[in-house]
Order: C-alpha cells, then sequence, then structure tokens
C-alpha cells in the first residue's frame, strides 16, 4: 500500500513531462520559413509563436503574441519567406485548440527572470538549436 502514492507521483511526473499528442512544434522545420517571414514582419522584438500550421502546400499560418497579450494571424509564403496579411485577433476570441502549448520562441533560449516560461531548446531536424519552447506556464 505504501507505494502507491509514490507510484502516482511518478505516473504524473511522466504525463507533465510528455508533448501534448498535437504538439505543432512537430514540423517545425517546415513551418520555420514562414515563422521567420511572419516575426520579421511584424517588427514586435517580444514576440512569442503560439501555433503555426500549413493552410496548404506553400502557405502557412502563425498565430502570434506580443508582449502586452494582444494577438496577431499572420499568413505568409514559407519558400519565398512573404508574407500575404498580419491581422489582430480580437480579445474576445477564443484560443485555438493547442494554441500555445507549446510557446515558441525563436533564438537563444532566454535566463529565467521570474517569468513563468520553463524554457527548453528546441533543435531542427539536423541538430542545430533554432529557439525555445515552453510547454508549460503558470496560473494566473
Amino acid at each position: 500500500m505504501r507505494l502507491w502514492p509514490s507510484a502516482l507521483a511518478l505516473l504524473l511526473l511522466a504525463s507533465c513531462a510528455t508533448k501534448p499528442a498535437d504538439d505543432w512544434t512537430a514540423t517545425i522545420d517546415d513551418l520555420l520559413p514562414a515563422i521567420d517571414a511572419c516575426l520579421r514582419d511584424h517588427k514586435d522584438e517580444g514576440a512569442l509563436v503560439l501555433k503555426a500550421w500549413p493552410t496548404d502546400r506553400v502557405m502557412a499560418q502563425v498565430r502570434l503574441r506580443d508582449p502586452d497579450g494582444s494577438r496577431h494571424d499572420c499568413i505568409a509564403e514559407g519558400a519565398q519567406a512573404r508574407v500575404e496579411s498580419m491581422t489582430p485577433v480580437p480579445a474576445a476570441e477564443a484560443a485555438l485548440p493547442g494554441e500555445g502549448q507549446p510557446v515558441f520562441m525563436r533564438g537563444e533560449r532566454p535566463q529565467p527572470a521570474g517569468a513563468c516560461y520553463r524554457w527548453q531548446a528546441l533543435k531542427s531536424y539536423d541538430g542545430r538549436e533554432i529557439g525555445a519552447v515552453s510547454y508549460a506556464k503558470c496560473a494566473g
């Protein structure tokens, strides 16, 4: 009987460490040219990528969040690194399924500075560090 709490704790730790089944970063190498185009055109140094997905064979949609919490949807052609549109997301609009799980930041992994993100390096198919992701955020 004494083993049960320990086994439960191990199970909970294992489930927290796994990536969500719908983790959009699984195909980030294919999405990175569109993500880079959106971040470049958005021009907010602190923008985070909440989700990115292909819309067809050449286009992708990228949802960004600014430090002030506002969100923007960007549609870009990855191969040409060209942004088709950048539109604000209404504050009242619900989050997309899987939005923010994980959050992606391009570049070097930030140092913890009291933020609620737990950053870990994200590597491309060839092992290069391309940014950082966070799968957990503090409540509140």
